[in-house]
């Protein structure tokens, strides 16, 4: 069982991955990603830190998180495309618990 890398996308940074498992006769295709600069740019937005004040004020837009094309691959297997204000409170939930450290702000949408 080997695995190759078929594809890799300069832009981005994923990684396309096949894998033959010849035992049980079944190809599988995963994608990877180095995150780790979506990460260190969350980062530094949480440490610049924004005042609950000017959240409230008129006009104002918060980045609330970073999403990198992995994460936003698995938003899909959930049913969930970024993008689509349908979604937008499901993917701020799930932003919040299961990828915390992708946030750009120290502010939660959802409590």
């Amino acid at each position: 069982m080997a695995e190759i890398l078929f594809e890799a996308d300069a832009l981005t940074g994923v990684k396309y991955h096949w894998d033959y498992d010849e035992q049980n006769g079944i190809a599988h295709v995963h994608q990877s990603q180095d995150v780790s600069p979506f990460l260190d740019y969350a980062a530094e937005m949480r440490a610049l830190g924004i005042s609950h004040d000017r959240i409230k004020e008129d006009n104002y837009l918060i980045h609330h998180a970073v999403i990198p094309p992995v994460v936003q691959q698995a938003l899909r297997a959930r049913g969930l495309q970024v993008g689509m204000p349908e979604h937008a409170d499901a993917i701020a939930k799930i932003i919040e618990t299961d990828y915390p450290y992708l946030l750009c702000s120290n502010h939660k949408m959802f409590r």
